[in-house]
C-alpha cells in the first residue's frame, strides 16, 4: 500500500507557493518540501506545474484542487500509519537514500504527539547501540499501550452499543405489547398520543382506550381537547397546561389542608382553654365557699361556746374538763360538717362541668387510625346459639321484663297536673282487687308505735323477697299517712318513687332555719354578761 499523504500539509505550503505576496527566495525550499511529501510522480508534476509563473491564480487554483482530489492510492491522514514498522524502516541500514528523508520526515512530521516526536529525535542522534535498542524497544511498547486501551475503548464501544440496540429493541417490543397498558391516572396514555414514533391506528385504539370508565373524566376531557386541535405544537402546550393547572390544584388542596389542621389546633387549644378557665373558676368558687362555709361554722361554735360558759355555774377541775370534751366534741363536729359540706361541692361543681359540657354539645372529629385496634363485634344469633331449654329461659324472662316495663309506663306512673308539673299518681288498685298482703303491711306502716328499725327490718324483709312491687306501693300510699315512713330507707325510697316529695322538704329547710335564727338569740342575750364577766377578771 503506497504511503500516506498529509495533505494538509500539502495545501498550507501550496497556498503558500500560489500566494503573489510569498518572496521569491521561499519559493524554492517550498517547492521541495511538496515534492518531498508526496512519493507520487503524477503529484510531483502538479506540484511543479503549480509554480509555473505563467499561469495566472485561477489556473493555479485548480490545479491545487486537482492535487487535492488526486487518486494517490494512500490516505490522507497518518491515522492508519504503522510507525513500528516505520522506525524499523528508519533503522534499517539498507535503506536507500533516496528514502531515508521522507522516512524521517513521516516520523517527525505525522500525527505523533510531541512526547514520541522527542523520543523519535533521541534515537537519531543516539549513536551507542545498546540505548538505541531500549529506545526504540520503549516507542513500541507505548504503541502497544495505545493499542490495548483502543481494544478496549472499542469493546467498551461495543458493548454501550449492543446495549442501546437492545434497550431499543425492548423498548419498540414494549410499545408494541403494552401499548395500551398504563399503571397510573391515564397521563402514560396521554404522552402516547403525543408519540410521533407511535402509528396512527395505534394512537386510535389508545384515545378509545382513554374512553373506557375507569380512566378519570379529567383525562378524558383532555384526550377530547388534543384531538380537536391540529398541531402538535398545540397539543403538547395543552398537556403541559393541563400538569400544571393539576399541580397547582395539589399545591392548593395541600395548602388548605395545612390551614384546616392548624384551625383545627388553634380551636382545640382555645376549647382546651376555655375548658380550663372555667374549671379554675368553678374550683376558685367552691374553695370561696367553704372558706365562707367554715368561718360561718366557727363563729356559731364559738356563740355556742359563749353561750354554755353564761348559762354554767358549774367551777373546778371536773368543769374544766367537761367544757374541754365538750370543745373537743364541737370541733369534732364542724370537721365532720366541713367533710360533707365539702363532698356536696365537689358534687355539685362535677354537676356543673357536666352541664356545661351537655351546653357546649359534642364534636365529632375524624377518625385515627392510631385508635385503630382491630376489634371485631360478632352478634350472636339466638335463634341459632341456644339450645331448647336455654331457648325456653330465655322466654320467659323476656316475658318476665315485658311485664316489669308494662309496670313501669309512664301513662300509668304520672299525670300533668294544671300547673305544668309531673305528679306522681299513687298506685290506684280498686277495692275489690286489694292483695291481703298490701293490707298487712299498709297496716304495719302505719301503726303510730311502729318503731323506726321495726320498720326498717320490715323493708329488708320486703326487699330480700323481691317484693319490690309490693314495696313501692306501700311507699307510694303511706308517703301521705302522718307519722309513717320515720327510717332512712323510707325517705330514700319515697324520694325515688314520689315526685312531689317537696312538701316536707321545705318544712324540714324551714324548721331548719328556726334554730339557727333561735341559737342567734341566747347569743345576743348573754353577749352583755360576757362582758361583765370580762371586766371582773
Amino acid at each position: 500500500m503506497p504511503p500516506a499523504i498529509d495533505m494538509d500539509y500539502c495545501m498550507i505550503v501550496i497556498e503558500k507557493l500560489i500566494n503573489p505576496m510569498t518572496p521569491m527566495e521561499q519559493i524554492m525550499p517550498l517547492l521541495r518540501d511538496l515534492m518531498d511529501s508526496v512519493p507520487h510522480p503524477e503529484m510531483k508534476k502538479l506540484a511543479q506545474r503549480i509554480v509555473d509563473p505563467e499561469l495566472d491564480q485561477g489556473e493555479k487554483r485548480k490545479l491545487m484542487n486537482e492535487f487535492k482530489n488526486f487518486e494517490h492510492g494512500g490516505d490522507n491522514d497518518f491515522s492508519a500509519v504503522n510507525y513500528n514498522e516505520l522506525i524499523d524502516k528508519f533503522l534499517d541500514p539498507n535503506l536507500p537514500d533516496h528514502e531515508y528523508k521522507p522516512t524521517m520526515k513521516a516520523l517527525l512530521e505525522g500525527d505523533l504527539d510531541q512526547d514520541r516526536k522527542n523520543q523519535v529525535v533521541n534515537i537519531i542522534n543516539c549513536h551507542d547501540k545498546e540505548q538505541k535498542a531500549n529506545m526504540v524497544k520503549r516507542f513500541k511498547s507505548s504503541f502497544e499501550k495505545d493499542k490495548e486501551e483502543k481494544e478496549r475503548a472499542d469493546k467498551e464501544a461495543e458493548k454501550e452499543k449492543a446495549a442501546a440496540r437492545i434497550a431499543r429493541e425492548n423498548k419498540e417490543n414494549e410499545l408494541k405489547i403494552n401499548l395500551l397498558e398504563f399503571s397510573d391516572d391515564g397521563m402514560t396514555l396521554v404522552m402516547r398520543m403525543l408519540d410521533k414514533k407511535i402509528p396512527r391506528e395505534k394512537k386510535t385504539e389508545i384515545y378509545d382506550r382513554l374512553m373506557e370508565p375507569d380512566v378519570d373524566a379529567e383525562i378524558k376531557n383532555l384526550a377530547i381537547q388534543m384531538i380537536s386541535l391540529n398541531k402538535n405544537t398545540e397539543r403538547n402546550q395543552c398537556v403541559e397546561d393541563f400538569k400544571k393547572r393539576r399541580q397547582d390544584e395539589k399545591i392548593a388542596e395541600e395548602n388548605r389542608k395545612k390551614e384546616e389542621e392548624r384551625r383545627k389546633i388553634e380551636e382545640e387549644n382555645a376549647r382546651k382553654e376555655e375548658k380550663m378557665r372555667r374549671k379554675n373558676e368553678l374550683l376558685g368558687k367552691k374553695n370561696k365557699d367553704e372558706r365562707i362555709k367554715k368561718r360561718e361554722l366557727m363563729i356559731k361554735m364559738r356563740a355556742d361556746e359563749r353561750r354554755r360558759e353564761t348559762q354554767s355555774v358549774l367551777v373546778g377541775p371536773s368543769s374544766v374538763q367537761e367544757r374541754e370534751d365538750i370543745r373537743r366534741k364541737e370541733r369534732d363536729k364542724v370537721k365532720e360538717e366541713m367533710k360533707r359540706y365539702k363532698e356536696r361541692a365537689l358534687k355539685e361543681m362535677k354537676k356543673v362541668e357536666r352541664e356545661d359540657m351537655r351546653r357546649d354539645g359534642w364534636m365529632v372529629l375524624r377518625c385515627n387510625a392510631n385508635l385503630d385496634v382491630g376489634v371485631q363485634v360478632i352478634v350472636p344469633d339466638l335463634n341459632s346459639n341456644l339450645s331448647e331449654s336455654e331457648r325456653a329461659g330465655f322466654d320467659k324472662a323476656l316475658a318476665k321484663l315485658k311485664e316489669k316495663l308494662a309496670e313501669r309506663r309512664p301513662s300509668q306512673d304520672s299525670f300533668k297536673a294544671p300547673g305544668g308539673k309531673d305528679v306522681t299518681k299513687a298506685a290506684s288498685v280498686p277495692l275489690d282487687s286489694i292483695d291481703p298482703e298490701f293490707e298487712k303491711y299498709f297496716d304495719i306502716f302505719s301503726n303510730p308505735s311502729l318503731t323506726e328499725k321495726e320498720e326498717m327490718d320490715h323493708i329488708k324483709k320486703l326487699i330480700k323477697e323481691n317484693k319490690s312491687t309490693l314495696v313501692k306501693q306501700l311507699v307510694i300510699k303511706l308517703d301521705s299517712v302522718p307519722g309513717a315512713g320515720k327510717s332512712v330507707i323510707f325517705k330514700a325510697l319515697a324520694k325515688k318513687f314520689v315526685k312531689n316529695n317537696t312538701g316536707p322538704q321545705n318544712k324540714s329547710s324551714e324548721s331548719s332555719k328556726k334554730p339557727t335564727e333561735e341559737s342567734k338569740k341566747p347569743t345576743e342575750q348573754y353577749k352583755k354578761p360576757t362582758e361583765e364577766s370580762k371586766k371582773k377578771s
